[in-house]
């Protein structure tokens, strides 16, 4: 692909593997949200998809039009698009840090075109999950990136292994409807779809 990722803590293959099991349909418009430095927008623009990022963190931002996509500054709670503008809203591994999370739902809810979905990858608390955190503090050659991530969001990412699995009722409760949902060893990979 020739995007220059060594700071990020996943490996593309992964990403795009993840990424890939939603299925977007080629007509849909993609907002991801938290796009951080866009690796995920560059591999849905190889793919042919139009998505648009939206980090709060300008250093972020400017790193993923560095890569020649779409991206823009601006908060969760209010995000800098129109009404009804998007068929997909792409959350990946956002959720955990966002405080405000019922705002959020319903600028979400805002944003989304009729029947839209909006996809979801985060993380969740499982045996391997535990072993490579374990790992991870260890120091282990190899783990250098993702120890650096993991220190730094060790604590909202425990709070959020807590209450992880009530959390996807309380998003039928915000108005969408689970699709489907997979688990993988380390992640939730879910498409919700907006209830009108």
């Amino acid at each position: 692909m020739g995007v220059e990722h060594t700071l990020i803590r996943r490996k593309l293959w992964w990403r795009a593997r993840r990424l890939g099991m939603f299925g977007f349909g080629k007509d849909q418009s993609i907002l991801e949200v938290g796009c951080g430095d866009g690796l995920n927008l560059a591999i849905l623009k190889q793919w042919g998809y139009k998505a648009v990022g939206v980090d709060m963190s300008g250093f972020l931002v400017e790193r993923a039009r560095a890569w020649g996509v779409a991206a823009v500054v601006g908060r969760a709670e209010k995000l800098p698009v129109a009404a009804a503008s998007f068929g997909v809203v792409l959350l990946d591994s956002v959720v955990y840090r966002i405080g405000k999370r019922a705002v959020v739902w319903r600028e979400i809810r805002r944003v989304l075109a009729k029947d839209g979905v909006v996809a979801i990858i985060e993380a969740r608390m499982s045996l391997w999950r535990w072993m490579m955190d374990r790992l991870t503090l260890w120091g282990l050659p190899g783990f250098g990136n993702r120890r650096r991530a993991y220190l730094a969001e060790k604590g909202v990412l425990e709070a959020w292994l807590r209450i992880e699995p009530k959390f996807w009722a309380r998003l039928e409760r915000a108005g969408f409807k689970k699709v489907w949902q997979k688990r993988d060893w380390l992640s939730v990979v879910s498409l919700y779809r907006k209830i009108d």
